[in-house]
């Protein structure tokens, strides 16, 4: 072999790897970006019936947050130990601001309890406060101080989210609500759910934060397409 055929096999060689490398990136790093990325265009396309029927059922359980009888925008699957998730619900209370009529978000959990381990009791803990009508209170309370919080805390952070049936409490905590999270997790996989928090909405099913002007967008368009 010459050195200009030994020259040539090496760089297609080189552009071989080059398209796998960048191949792995896009399907690891850029699938969140390309959906936020291409939701203008999406946002506008007419909701079909499959989407429509697809955000009813994953609304249809879980809790809700936001003004009592104000339509679903969103369905949000959430880890409490997720830096992310934080920071959505800090963009979803700008958001509420700016969008001009109410609605509420309904709450989907999926913790990832590999890197989160406290993550799944803290679902449990939210899901138990729920059932004495503490939901909302709980939810905001973990995320004030969920990426500190130990097992044996699931009590106090009750007490501070003005749960008063605390024996009520404490048995649906022992008993890990494991329904719910099956439930959910179910749910999760039917959109093919890749890390939290995930937003779906009528038209879209977003992985990641988007900005606050895109998430007001979302928010009207899915409100406008009830």
């Amino acid at each position: 072999m010459n050195t200009t055929e030994r020259a040539g096999r090496d760089w297609s060689t080189l552009l071989v790897n080059l398209s796998i490398a960048v191949a792995m990136l896009t399907v690891a790093g850029g699938y969140a970006l390309k959906l936020v990325a291409d939701s203008d265009r999406d946002l506008d396309t007419p909701v079909s019936e499959l989407a429509s029927a697809r955000f009813d059922s994953l609304a249809s359980a879980g809790y809700r947050l936001g003004p009592v009888g104000a339509p679903a925008a969103l369905v949000v699957f959430t880890d409490y130990q997720c830096p992310s998730c934080q920071k959505f619900e800090e963009r979803l209370a700008e958001v509420r601001v700016l969008v001009e009529h109410p609605f509420t978000v309904v709450i989907r959990h999926a913790p990832l309890s590999r890197i989160h381990p406290q993550a799944r009791g803290a679902a449990v803990a939210a899901d138990c406060a729920g059932e004495v009508d503490r939901f909302e209170a709980m939810h905001n309370r973990l995320f004030e101080d969920g990426s500190s919080v130990k097992a044996e805390e699931w009590s106090r952070l009750g007490d501070h989210a003005g749960v008063r049936d605390s024996s009520r409490f404490a048995r649906c905590v022992a008993a890990g609500a494991p329904s719910v999270l099956a439930r959910d997790s179910i749910a999760a996989a039917s959109i093919e759910l890749r890390g939290t928090p995930t937003l779906v909405s009528r038209q879209l099913v977003v992985p990641g934060v988007p900005p606050v002007e895109e998430l007001a967008r979302m928010i009207r368009k899915s409100l406008e397409s009830q």
